[in-house]
């Protein structure tokens, strides 16, 4: 079975996949419709990020490689106000046949529990080594959430989950995944270089086009 290269001319070099990718992008959209309604569509424009997610989401070895996938690393997806990145990981955990394979957490709600609870919360979103819970999260819209204060004490709650979950990342191979309208360099300014270094050790960047349009219009 051979991979298709949406909206583009196939390449010569043809990658051998298990996968039906006109299929999975179907049920993608199907899948899209009944979570957020009939007028869910995969955009032309967004096809191409789309097959690299499913080809992460499928754990296709043969063509991640090709896509520029690693599949030992979570997702970092970046793009504007609206262009559907939460919807989108939403709709893949829910095809993935166990919606327990990873949870979906505000991190602007984080900061709110984190202001309420204190420091157990973070350790509780850690997945630290000798941590009671331990599991894959989304954290959505990532340097959007203000800082925490807990009794007068001010905390950057996502750095300190993040600087965590990258120690869980290296000596237990936990995975994290984030949303987020920032760039590159934008999350760097917002949580320091040193956590930056280590984003680029944590995930695959995936982006959608600065240009997408706010499709929930």
């Amino acid at each position: 079975m051979t991979h298709p290269t949406a909206g583009s001319t196939p390449d010569l070099q043809i990658t051998q996949t298990r996968f039906d990718y006109v299929q999975l992008l179907h049920m993608v959209e199907e899948k899209g419709k009944a979570l957020y309604g009939p007028h869910y569509a995969i955009h032309e424009a967004d096809r191409a990020l789309v097959m690299k997610i499913i080809t992460y989401f499928t754990a296709d070895e043969a063509l991640a490689p090709k896509e520029g996938i690693m599949l030992h690393k979570g997702l970092l997806l970046c793009g504007p106000i609206g262009c559907g990145k939460s919807s989108l990981l939403n709709i893949m955990r829910s095809l993935s046949g166990d919606p327990k394979s990873f949870g979906i957490v505000s991190c602007r709600n984080l900061v709110t529990h984190f202001n309420e609870q204190g420091y157990g919360m973070i350790h509780r979103y850690s997945s630290m080594p000798g941590s009671l819970i331990a599991g894959t999260y989304c954290f959505d819209d990532l340097g959007l959430e203000p800082n925490g204060s807990y009794f007068a004490n001010n905390c950057n709650v996502l750095a300190e989950i993040l600087f965590n979950r990258y120690e869980a990342f290296v000596h237990k191979g936990i995975l994290t995944h984030v949303t987020t309208n920032l760039g590159p360099a934008e999350l760097e300014a917002t949580y320091g270089n040193r956590l930056r270094s280590r984003m680029r050790e944590m995930f695959n960047l995936l982006a959608f086009d600065e240009q997408s349009p706010d499709k929930r219009r």
